[in-house]
């Protein structure tokens, strides 16, 4: 027998020594094909057809002699493989039998190129889902990363947009569809679905490829927030957004440039990793230390009643009348000094100045003139602030009050455990007079928070640290602490556990407060600190006085920052300690009691260096509402009863200001 002689069907010798033959590999080329990318099964499927035609158009010839020398057999094939109707005219016994053939080769090929073009469908559509896809906008605003503060960053993001529709494009390593879902669940229940575009991406921000699909040298601002999708671990996330912020400013691709106008911010949650952020990022990027601006604002509105609701007014710009912004530089106020330009203002109270050839300043000397070129820093409205004319009447600088009696000290108690802490007794130490004492009740299961807490009492001047291990949600352990004995209460939220598991433990620990006053009426003024914006109502009462919501406030932080570039100092300064802050402070240190125009609270605050924004009035408050009414930006004209208010405190004055010496006025 021959050595090449098969045996089986499309079998060789050699092909059996092998354990294959030529039906395995043509099945195995075809699945390779089958495996390859649609652009290859296109072709393939192009050939297939060209070889029907040829192998029916040859046959056509075959059968009809007198079609030899023209191209007619050819085209017969091709519009049968085109469509199979086209057969119905044939005549005779082989020309049928011919036509069958290549009509059942056409639907046999034609068939396989439907599955393939369905299947890429399908498959871009899944890749669409999981969110795989490259990104193709311009001028949009890109957040890497995930946590629970992206909804009202997002929020916060569209509704400052204007009339005009955001972009909004997320990446992280959530699943895109759930991310989308969460997100369109959340600004559809606001109304502000429509006004956005949202793009979301599943990626690392980390890795260069994913980077480059967002082509994010197109975004006018970009926000790394620290990940905490698949970690606890505050450090670990910490160090995971340095790491992306590394990876947007040093992409190897020389396309992927942040732009020079482009806003960059990024989150910091811990301690430890400011520094180092800013020591990467520079100039170019605001690091926004998420903790300790908690921390601040916690301790100043628990020293200063009210003050929260009075930073969430600047920031937050879904609140009419209250933002913060520059002005275009106006012609009729060059020459004028600063602390005049109230009066030739309609809506809008000057704090800054943006002057052409240096930095911005914050509450500059009310002798200053204005230069031009400078643009003005204003609180106002989202509209126009024309001049006003004609100009407020200037009523002068009033007499000073006469002198009131410094603050005593104070005793806090300070209920549950966060990161914050430190820093919240840090401002506190700063805000009170020496002798203060602050009572700290949390959970210390290995003793490793008393330790701390003692570390952070070591620098302390003014105020004196007791820390007690115990679980502040326990009735007999509040008991013994004698809650109404204190002058203000801080209940912390615990940032270990989840937002609502957070923001539960907070609510059982103001119910049993409530529960050891009579009727909650008689026991001091509570500042809590809650995760979710929508549990805000849970929590609300007369003895909470302020509910500050945490991941709102740090959203509403960054969306400023990314939005409004060139405030970005001036809110760096609002925000941290050393430069102007806001101040709630007596308005007896002011005026004397009784009705005043809001141009002489003006006057009164720029002879103490200061700037007024607004007066706070606890008679305003709604009955049953939780805390005060704070009139912010009002007219110079508008008047006020300044008055001392009997068991509701003294009426204050919203200034922007420095800190004073410790222990503030009463």
């Amino acid at each position: 027998m021959d050595a090449g002689a098969t045996d089986r069907p499309g079998g060789t010798a050699r092909g059996r020594r092998r354990g294959y033959g030529l039906a395995d590999r043509l099945r195995y080329r075809t699945d390779r094909i089958l495996a390859s990318s649609i652009w290859v099964q296109l072709a393939a499927l192009g050939l297939a057809v060209a070889l029907v035609v040829l192998v029916g158009g040859a046959l056509y010839v075959l059968v009809e002699a007198e079609t030899l020398v023209t191209a007619g057999p050819f085209w017969s094939a091709f519009a049968r493989v085109l469509d199979g109707g086209t057969m119905g005219p044939d005549e005779g016994l082989w020309v049928r039998t011919v036509s069958g053939l290549v009509t059942v080769g056409g639907l046999f090929v034609f068939g396989i190129l439907i599955n393939v073009v369905q299947n890429y469908s399908q498959d871009r559509l899944d890749q669409l889902k999981r969110g795989n896809g490259p990104v193709f906008e311009k001028d949009f605003d890109l957040v890497l990363g995930w946590n629970d503060r992206v909804p009202a960053i997002v929020e916060e993001l569209v509704a400052s947009g204007g009339k005009r529709r955001p972009t909004i494009v997320l990446m992280s390593g959530r699943p895109a569809e759930d991310v989308e879902a969460d997100l369109e669940n959340r600004l559809k229940a606001r109304g502000l679905l429509k006004r956005v575009r949202l793009v979301c991406r599943t990626g690392d921000p980390i890795d260069a490829e994913d980077l480059a699909r967002l082509h994010f040298g197109r975004a006018r601002s970009i926000i790394v927030l620290t990940d905490d999708f698949g970690t606890d671990d505050r450090d670990t996330a910490d160090i995971r957004a340095i790491k992306v912020l590394l990876a947007v400013t040093k992409h190897p691709d020389p396309r992927m440039r942040v732009r020079p106008d482009a806003s960059l911010v990024v989150e910091i949650d811990g301690r430890h990793h400011g520094p180092l952020a800013t020591a990467v990022a520079g100039e170019r990027a605001r690091i926004v230390k998420s903790r300790e601006v908690i921390g601040r604002l916690v301790a100043h509105t628990a020293c200063q009643e009210g003050l929260y609701k009075a930073y969430l007014r600047l920031l937050d710009v879904q609140i009419e009348g209250s933002e913060l912004r520059i002005l275009d530089p106006l012609d009729a106020l060059v020459g004028v000094r600063f602390g005049d330009a109230f009066l030739r203002l309609q809506g809008a109270i000057p704090v800054g100045v943006d002057p052409d050839d240096g930095p911005l300043v914050l509450n500059p000397p009310a002798d200053s003139l204005i230069a031009r070129g400078d643009r003005l820093v204003v609180v106002s409205g989202c509209g126009d602030v024309p001049l006003a004319d004609p100009p407020c009447p200037d009523p002068g600088v009033p007499e000073a009050p006469g002198g009131s009696a410094s603050a005593g000290p104070v005793r806090f108690l300070v209920l549950g455990y966060s990161a914050s802490l430190p820093l919240l007794l840090a401002e506190m130490d700063g805000q009170v007079a020496a002798g203060s004492t602050v009572t700290v009740l949390a959970p210390d299961p290995d003793r490793s928070r008393a330790a701390d807490v003692a570390a952070c009492a070591e620098p302390l001047h003014n105020l004196q640290v007791d820390f007690r291990a115990g679980d502040p949600s326990e009735r007999d352990e509040l008991e013994r602490l004698a809650p109404a004995g204190f002058q203000s209460v801080v209940v912390l939220a615990d940032d270990t556990l989840g937002p609502e598991a957070a923001d539960a433990r907070t609510l059982v620990v103001l119910l049993q407060l409530r529960g050891l006053s009579r009727a909650g009426r008689d026991g001091p003024p509570v500042t809590a600190e809650i995760l979710e914006e929508r549990n805000r109502h849970l929590v609300e009462s007369e003895s909470v006085r302020d509910v500050v919501v945490s991941n709102r406030l740090t959203s509403l932080v960054m969306a400023q920052f990314a939005r409004q570039k060139d405030l970005g100092a001036a809110w760096a300064e609002l925000l941290h300690a050393g430069g102007n802050n806001l101040f709630l402070r007596p308005f007896s240190a002011y005026l004397p009691a009784g009705r005043h125009r809001f141009a002489e609270v003006m006057r009164a605050a720029q002879r103490r260096g200061e700037i007024a924004l607004g007066c706070r009035q606890p008679a305003d408050a709604p009955s049953g509402s939780a805390g005060a009414a704070i009139h912010l930006n009002p007219s110079p004209s508008q008047e006020f009863d300044l008055l001392r208010r009997e068991g509701q405190g003294d009426d204050r004055v919203l200034v922007l200001g420095r800190a004073r010496a410790a222990g503030p006025e009463p």
